[in-house]
């Protein structure tokens, strides 16, 4: 049961008033019934007090907790006791776990970043290979191009020597008339 439900509203009252009075230092008060100087205030909250004794009685508690009283803990581990000794706690990692997620992540990474190269890797591949076959056709369309316009013209092969190219359809017309 919680000190709330032992005391009457009376008892609560008596003690608070004791209190307020200023016969005695309400942390006195409330360490001669065996309450904390909190719970006396939470009391006087609830009666309704004038709000200057309500702040005369805060102030005084926060006095007696302000005064530098020294605090024992009562605390089974050690571990825990240099701690708030020292005021720092250790974080407690575990470091298997964290190794553990560690290196998957890193490899996860990795995996990532080589599939990455790889997909850029293949389009590249693919592109240029394209842009291969397209140079090289339109390289050969031209050829041929050049060499369909060639056979199609009149024009001077050796004019030293007196040779002369024709239309390859005039040259075949001529030699089926010379048969």
């Amino acid at each position: 049961m919680s000190n709330e439900q032992i005391h009457t509203r009376e008892f609560r009252a008596r003690t608070v008033l004791e209190a307020v009075s200023g016969e005695l230092d309400p942390a006195t008060v409330a360490e001669k019934y065996g309450i904390s100087p909190d719970e006396l205030i939470r009391w006087a909250e609830e009666m309704d007090l004038d709000p200057e004794q309500l702040s005369r009685l805060r102030s005084a508690a926060a006095e007696h907790h302000s005064s530098g009283e020294e605090v024992w803990l009562d605390v089974l581990d050690d571990q825990f006791s240099s701690e708030v000794e020292t005021g720092v706690a250790s974080d407690y990692q575990n470091m298997s776990r964290l190794n553990f997620w560690t290196v998957l992540g890193v490899s996860f990474v990795l995996l990532t970043i080589l599939s990455l190269m790889a997909i850029y890797s293949y389009h590249a591949e693919t592109v240029n290979r394209n842009v291969s076959e397209q140079s090289q056709y339109y390289e050969v369309r031209e050829l041929q191009e050049r060499d369909q316009e060639h056979l199609d013209s009149y024009g001077i092969t050796d004019l030293d020597n007196g040779l002369y190219h024709i239309p390859i359809d005039e040259s075949i017309s001529r030699m089926v008339e010379e048969q």
